[in-house]
């Protein structure tokens, strides 16, 4: 592929989606500066007419040039995004005479209009906070933060269940954590991988990290596919002897690709085993892709290990891909008759609850700490929005507990969950201290002896802040968070 195609395609890209939100947020900027302004002049001259007069005629005029320069910098922009598209478009003629496969280009034609639908979508659903001006956007949220820490330790008030089967599982959930840590590669080593394995890893392919990390054989990666492609993120598998298991990990979100898959967030109808339910839309066409390749793969590796069973890995993206993953090959006949168990490290929520059922016992999910990830979904997004709404058109100079709970009145939004079974792990500021520390008849606890436990999935329905939201994302995170739980429980 050449570098001016490159060149072209992408200065195409950065006109249609970069140019015009520039120009857009310039002059969206420039009526709310302008309008603070004259509604104080309006107010200090609401006593002498032909001066207020005066101030309108000058506001008018200022709007008017505001209007005429963003509707000249707009039509320059739509001339040059215009003019480069079409030398775009022969550009790709010439690659596929040639044989070169260009689809593979995150700024190629096809990808630009997939792009260019998210931005249209998300434009469609969130019109009026795109509209708000930024400041007002910032004070809102920053308000209903403080709101929200104030009321953390009710929020965080919630029923911890240990179901044995389950519970079980965890330290083979735990085992199997390295795995999503390494399919990372480098970019997993360079932030956050213990220091005294940069230097091991120095030197080493993405592929060769993985391997070492895992303590993986090259003839046991029987396939590795490192750079992801729209809707197919990055995925390995490996055929285990010593675990009797063929294991596919999906990398998580790592290139702009993997980003568009998270951004194409709206839901999709689903259909199975006479329930028909909603799926995270990027995610399951990322699903869809990966089980067209890797199907074949596993099939063949099956015919040759019957007795083993498939467990499907994931982290963030990759957690929501393994888990409708598994739900597509639930119903695969070719797949189904073998055992399938899947490990989703801090999925995203991409599943209705109706369909969510047919993943209990066969999806664990895990959640670390304060983790944003598994609450965001497009509902939990759109009632984010609502609530920035409800709070722009309140008094904001009065902070009080109702304000907040008034707020939550405006979650009504459709919302889809974390899949399968959730074990949440809890930061212990999180955990009351309950003399009764366990009840074996209800399963139940809430004490710092046992930090973690399985909650059910719609308390993932809002967005929580917190300043470690971010950092408790990390897959070594959870990797870190998991061998903890497990060396204070099992000992």
């Amino acid at each position: 592929m050449s570098t001016y195609y490159k060149v072209v395609s992408s200065s195409a890209a950065a006109a249609e989606f970069v140019g015009e939100k520039h120009i857009q947020d310039k002059g969206r900027i420039s009526l709310h500066i302008f309008r603070r302004i004259f509604s104080n002049l309006y107010t200090l001259t609401s006593s002498i007419k032909p001066m207020q007069n005066l101030v309108h005629l000058c506001h008018k005029e200022i709007i008017k040039k505001i209007a005429s320069n963003y509707k000249k910098d707009r039509n320059d922009y739509k001339y040059i995004e215009k003019y480069l598209t079409v030398q775009q478009v022969a550009l790709e003629t010439q690659c596929r005479e040639k044989g070169i496969n260009i689809d593979s280009w995150v700024f190629s034609i096809e990808n630009r209009r997939i792009i260019r639908e998210i931005m249209v979508f998300i434009e469609e659903n969130m019109r009026f906070i795109i509209e708000m001006p930024i400041t007002e956007q910032y004070f809102c949220l920053v308000n209903y933060i403080k709101e929200q820490e104030k009321l953390r330790t009710k929020i965080w008030d919630l029923d911890v269940e240990y179901p044995e089967d389950l519970i079980r599982k965890i330290p083979e959930m735990t085992e199997y954590a390295k795995y999503c840590v390494g399919i990372y590669g480098h970019y997993m080593g360079r932030v956050s991988i213990k220091k005294h394995l940069k230097s091991i890893l120095t030197g080493l392919s993405n592929k060769e990290v993985f391997m070492k990390y895992t303590n993986t054989s090259t003839n046991s990666l029987v396939y590795s596919k490192g750079n992801s492609f729209m809707h197919l993120p990055g995925h390995a598998v490996i055929v285990s002897e010593e675990k009797k298991a063929i294991i596919v990990v999906i990398r998580g979100t790592k290139s702009f690709f993997d980003c568009i898959a998270d951004l194409n967030s709206e839901y999709t109808n689903y259909t199975t085993r006479g329930i028909t339910g909603k799926l995270h839309s990027g995610i399951y066409k990322s699903s869809v892709n990966l089980s067209n390749t890797l199907k074949p793969i596993i099939i063949k590796n099956l015919l040759l290990y019957p007795d083993y069973e498939i467990i499907i890995l994931g982290h963030s993206l990759g957690a929501g891909c393994a888990s409708l993953l598994s739900l597509i090959w639930l119903d695969d006949e070719d797949i189904n008759k073998f055992p399938i168990k899947c490990y989703a490290y801090a999925p995203p929520s991409v599943i209705s609850e109706n369909l969510n059922k047919l993943l209990k016992g066969i999806v664990i999910s895990c959640s670390n700490k304060d983790d944003i990830v598994p609450r965001l979904s497009l509902g939990s997004i759109l009632d984010l929005c609502n609530i920035i709404e409800f709070l722009y058109k309140q008094d904001l100079s009065i902070s009080c507990e109702c304000l907040y709970e008034k707020s939550q009145e405006m979650c009504k939004e459709e919302k889809i969950y974390p899949p399968g079974d959730v074990f949440q792990i809890f930061d212990e500021t999180d955990i009351s201290i309950d003399d009764d520390n366990f009840d074996d008849k209800r399963g139940k606890k809430k004490c710092k002896e046992f930090n973690a436990g399985f909650v059910r999935n719609d308390f993932y329905g809002n967005i929580l802040f917190s300043k470690n939201m971010l950092f408790d994302h990390e897959a070594p995170s959870y990797e870190e968070a998991l061998k903890k739980f497990v060396r204070k429980y099992f000992g």
